[in-house]
């Protein structure tokens, strides 16, 4: 008999705290999801254009790199506009939603581009320095955005009551 009442307290517990998030992740699992994305994504694009950039690999090779870099961002924009987010959360979601569409659409097209060039030629060079440019130059776009991303991620953990960790 007890054990069937614990079992009946803890289904009951479930419950209420399934419905008082709506389904919404914790702040802490969203948080934790947004940065893990976000080093992954930088990871997996820089990975990538290191191979390119090396064209030590064919043009075939380099090309399906380039479209595994648009599925990956693809999947991460999925994910992003259609995960439950916790409340507060809407600017931080919407902030990560630009830098990664604009990875997609400024300059991974970008890694395509470069395969119309013969390595080392002077198109080539220009077109690995736009890319330098939107993502490295101080002031670029993607800094932009990424700034905004950790000012939304500071305002997020604040309107929680949460402090991140640095």
């Amino acid at each position: 008999m007890k054990s069937k009442n614990l079992f009946l307290f803890f289904a009951v517990a479930i419950i209420i705290s399934l419905s008082s998030c709506g389904g919404k992740m914790s702040t802490f699992a969203y948080n934790e999801r947004i940065v893990a994305m976000h080093n992954t994504a930088s990871d997996f694009l820089n990975s990538r254009m290191e191979v390119i950039y090396a064209h030590e690999i064919s043009k075939e090779e380099a090309s399906k790199i380039v479209d595994s870099m648009k599925m990956k961002y693809d999947k991460y924009l999925n994910e992003l506009t259609t995960m439950q987010i916790p409340d507060k959360a809407e600017g931080l979601n919407n902030s990560c939603i630009q830098l990664f569409t604009y990875v997609r659409d400024s300059v991974i097209p970008l890694y395509s581009e470069t395969l119309n060039f013969a390595p080392e030629s002077e198109g080539w060079y220009k077109v690995w320095n736009e890319i330098d440019k939107r993502l490295n130059n101080e002031g670029c776009r993607a800094s932009q955005l990424e700034d905004k991303m950790i000012r939304e991620q500071e305002e997020f953990a604040a309107a929680t009551g949460n402090k991140l960790n640095r």
